[in-house]
């Protein structure tokens, strides 16, 4: 338990990693012990994953290429599901598991890469509002050297 320095609200922080909790502690003289996890979705998934492939000794089958290759089925299956179908007509049921196959794919991929999935989305859809501004991109469905 940690205690506050002072009786009015402050806080400690304890943080050894990322994976272990932060301990928030003191509101007035009592001491508090709240702990909050700092590991974040991705980072939840991402571990999932990877105890998921550990338990079954498939990390010596994954290799980049593979796991490349596996992406590209799985978003190929997805959009069989889209094949030949209007909208309406897809039956969204299916949808879920075939989008976590991609997600299963591409988090295992950048974890191979010891790629940071938030920076690489953040870093890449800052790159596109380069390639993209909106007021030559708005509305328009060119390729980006295309808008003029």
């Amino acid at each position: 338990m940690i205690f506050p320095h002072d009786p009015i609200s402050r806080y400690y922080l304890d943080v050894n990693s990322l994976n272990n909790p932060i301990k928030y502690s003191s509101i007035g003289t009592t001491p508090i012990d709240i702990t909050v996890s700092v590991m974040t979705d991705i980072q939840e998934i991402t571990q999932a994953i990877l105890q998921f492939r550990d338990e079954r000794d498939w990390a010596q089958f994954h290799t980049a290429k593979d796991i490349s290759i596996c992406l590209s089925v799985e978003a190929s299956e997805l959009l069989e599901l889209f094949l030949w179908k209007k909208d309406e007509e897809v039956d969204r049921t299916k949808v879920p598991d075939e989008l976590a196959d991609v997600f299963y794919s591409a988090f295992l991929l950048a974890a191979h890469y010891g790629l940071d999935v938030k920076e690489i989305v953040l870093g890449k859809l800052e790159k596109n509002k380069e390639k993209y501004p909106v007021g030559k991109a708005r509305g328009r469905k060119e390729k980006w050297d295309e808008l003029g």
